[in-house]
């Protein structure tokens, strides 16, 4: 037990003279208002004893073991921990485990979570014998989901009477096969059940199956669903009657425009399926994607019409009187649409494009994962986006970013304040505005060394004639003690070392860190810091933080206070087995062999899938791609991940239009923040048991009458932390942005589906497979 020492005791003495001088009732509320607040400081400090922090994911899944991080701050021996999966309402020990631990040394433990576990309220409970006896338990978040399910389909669209090939399989967090069993059934579009498949197993976890479609089928939408280990997930697919186009027509359009301009260029393009360019004429047709007609206009919808020839394949076009669609263009859409009719055969094709009209050619952000709050007296780092509107980056000459900072800092409260209104004073001063050069990717890093006495920032950044603000609020500490981590490597990938850059506002002795990924802590650690302001530490990288991890670090100060930080970053290298394909040709004649080689692990399951090229054109969401697999595996994580849209590298263009995330790793650390050690851990998605001193700051109010509630900035210990607004990792995802591969349009003449098979490596790890064309 701390005690309180000669300096608080003089601090309470000194506070009390000043209220000696102050009369009446106003003397007694500000007197019992300020010991309330002593009080409860006094104590958070006498109930810490900084013996042991336990950190562990705020989420529980079934069959997904729970990793728990176990650090002994002091202790009198070894330690022996014994950690309890508890379902609160039987009371029942669900599962155990237990380990051995020295003091300062961190480590982990491992609940075997089993499969089993159903919906419920779920508690971990710690245990320390020996060395250290303490007890402590908090509540975990429970969720459903531990495998995720893929389907493929062999097309997107079918014709009745043709066969619908699909497979489907599971994986847990890990990447490892889920091998149990799977119940498939097909929908028609009517819910109809027309297939059932009950118990499905396969020793390689792939089922592989299909449907022969009626030649007489309900036309539609169909849907298949596979569910396994008590959750689903589904796959449409179409059945029309289509008679494929020989021709493909295309609008192509700017990526943007401005509300200023009254023309619009852009050219139509008509090719065969086959690659050669069609001869024809062309119907062009502009409108207003959404057109209302006034009360008092009794008109036609307004368009402007062209008619064009095709030249070689190709009409370039020029619109003109673009305000006589509408006087007001900003951030509105013009469609643009093209008929085109072939010469030969008389067929009409139809392609559009729309466009959309912006004030400026630049637009300019703060990115959304830059944290909200600041520490005091330590840099502040946010990202800042500049590009054209349609997100590609500036070319040519470029402006530099401007960033202007205003601070707002607290002024001592004098005696003379009156009597019905207490509450701090502050007053703003701005620091010096600073100049940075806009590189290629777009993204600037911003960096401000925020002032010690700063209570809140605004942040005001400009590029030409944009602009963008952010707001930032100071994050708490009883004594202003604050760490601040640095990613200091830009390369991330499995097999590598992330370096990391520490600073604080005071010496750390000893700094813990744990990384989590994919709901889990994969790694845990301590640096030592030999009581310096500013040391760097290394970290290896390995396949189970990929996608993404997570590091949560933090010390426990003397007094008892725990000082946090924790960033996020993006780790390639998710896929163990590195697989290679090849053809043995490029081009083929009709009946000429092609030889298909596959390079993979030993024993691994290969399962190929080659379509004709003209399937590629016409409708999307058969296939399994990388990106839709590290998007499921980042739904483990016990928090949301912001999406901050594609970069461009120097030199590599601008990514297609809706591949915007396709491939493109964020290079950047996403800093988390918050107002308090306390909601920093919450944030970082991980729920903490300790005697430490972990701050929760609670907003003090100003009053307006005397004798009204207050709100004071309490001071307690952690145990259990309280549930936070942002622990529950499985919170409303943006609509699920993989942009899968174009499916198209197929000549009935020639099979569409050109491969369709399923293997085994062996031994030698390549496969080699003959395709008859």
């Amino acid at each position: 037990m701390r005690k309180v020492g000669d300096a608080g005791d003089c601090s309470l003495q000194i506070l009390c003279i000043s209220l000696a001088t102050w009369k009446g009732t106003e003397a007694l509320y500000c007197l019992r208002r300020m010991w309330t607040i002593f009080l409860l400081a006094f104590l958070a400090t006498a109930i810490a004893q900084d013996t042991y922090l336990v950190v562990v994911p705020s989420d529980v899944r079934p069959g997904v073991p729970l990793s728990i991080s176990v650090n002994i701050l002091q202790s009198h021996g070894n330690v022996n921990v014994k950690a309890d999966l508890v379902d609160k309402r039987t009371k029942n020990h669900v599962a155990t485990t237990h380990g051995t631990f020295s003091q300062n040394v961190p480590g982990t433990l491992t609940i075997q979570v089993p499969d089993s576990l159903g919906p419920g309220s779920y508690s971990l409970a710690v245990h320390g014998t020996h060395g250290l006896k303490f007890t402590n338990e908090t509540d975990l978040n429970y969720q459903s989901k531990s495998v995720s399910i893929f389907i493929q389909t062999d097309k997107a669209m079918y014709k009745p009477g043709q066969t619908v090939n699909f497979r489907a399989f599971a994986i847990y967090p890990n990447m490892s096969t889920y091998t149990g069993a799977m119940d498939i059934e097909i929908y028609d579009p009517n819910t109809n059940k027309i297939k059932q498949i009950l118990g499905a197993r396969d020793s390689t976890g792939v089922i592989t199956n299909f449907l022969e479609v009626d030649t007489q089928p309900v036309l539609g939408d169909w849907k298949i669903k596979v569910m396994a280990h008590g959750k689903s997930t589904e796959k449409t697919f179409t059945i029309a009657h289509y008679v494929l186009p020989k021709f493909e027509v295309t609008v192509e359009l700017p990526a943007f425009a401005l509300s200023a301009d009254d023309n619009l260029m852009g050219t139509v393009r008509a090719k065969y399926t086959y690659g050669k360019p069609v001869e024809g004429t062309v119907t062009l047709r502009a409108k207003n994607e959404y057109w209302y007609r006034p009360w008092n206009y009794h008109g036609d919808e307004p368009m402007i019409e062209q008619t064009l020839t095709l030249t070689n394949g190709e009409a370039k076009f020029t619109l003109s009187g673009l305000s006589t669609l509408n006087k007001y263009l900003s951030e509105r859409y013009i469609i643009v649409e093209a008929n085109v009719t072939e010469s030969l055969t008389k067929i009409t094709l139809s392609g559009n494009s729309k466009i959309q009209f912006h004030q400026h050619a630049e637009k300019m952000e703060f990115l959304a994962s830059n944290p909200n709050t600041f520490k005091p007296g330590l840099p502040y780092t946010a990202y800042i986006r500049v590009t054209r509107q349609d997100g590609s980056p500036i070319t040519g000459t470029k402006q530099s970013v401007v960033l202007h900072n205003t601070i707002t800092a607290q002024l001592p409260t004098p005696s003379t304040t009156p009597q019905y209104y207490w509450g701090p004073r502050t007053t703003n001063y701005k620091l010096d505005d600073q100049t940075f050069t806009l590189p290629d990717t777009g993204v600037v890093a911003v960096q401000v060394q925020i002032p010690e006495n700063a209570t809140s920032v605004s942040l005001r950044a400009e590029y030409g004639s944009v602009s963008s603000y952010k707001s930032l609020q100071k994050s708490y500490s009883p004594s202003d003690s604050y760490i601040q981590l640095f990613l200091r490597s830009t390369t991330l990938r499995a097999g590598s070392v992330a370096n990391f850059e520490v600073q604080s506002t005071e010496g750390v002795q000893q700094l813990t860190y744990q990384i989590l990924s994919r709901g889990s802590i994969v790694h845990a650690g301590s640096v030592d810091g030999n009581n310096q302001q500013s040391f760097t530490f290394s970290v290896p990288l390995t396949d189970k933080m990929a996608p993404n991890a997570r590091i949560v670090t933090y010390y426990v100060r003397t007094d008892g206070e725990v000082v946090t930080d924790s960033i996020s970053f993006n780790v390639a290298g998710v896929f163990q087995n590195q697989v290679a394909l090849s053809f043995d040709k490029t081009k083929a004649q009709p009946g000429e062999n092609v030889n298909v080689r596959v390079t993979a692990d030993p024993m691994s399951t290969v399962n190929l899938l080659a379509v004709d090229q003209s399937v590629l054109l016409l409708k999307s969401g058969n296939d399994i791609t990388q990106e839709e697999v590290i998007d499921e595996l980042k739904t483990y994580d016990t928090i949301h991940h912001h999406d901050n849209g594609p970069i461009f590298f120097g030199g590599g263009g601008i990514m297609p239009l809706g591949r915007k995330k396709r491939m493109i790793w964020w290079p950047y650390p996403t800093y988390y923040g918050g107002s308090d050690a306390s909601q920093i851990f919450a944030n970082a998605g991980v729920k903490v048991m300790t005697d430490a001193l972990v701050f929760k700051h609670v907003e003090q109010h100003p009053l307006i009458y005397p004798d009204m509630a207050f709100a004071g900035g309490a001071m307690a210990p952690m145990a259990p932390m309280p549930a936070m607004a942002m622990t529950n990792g499985m919170a409303p995802n943006p609509a699920p942005s993989s942009q899968l591969k174009e499916v198209g349009r197929v000549r009935s003449v020639f099979p569409e589906t050109w491969l369709w098979t399923n293997a085994s490596i062996g031994y030698f790890q390549h496969l080699l497979y003959t395709c008859n064309n």
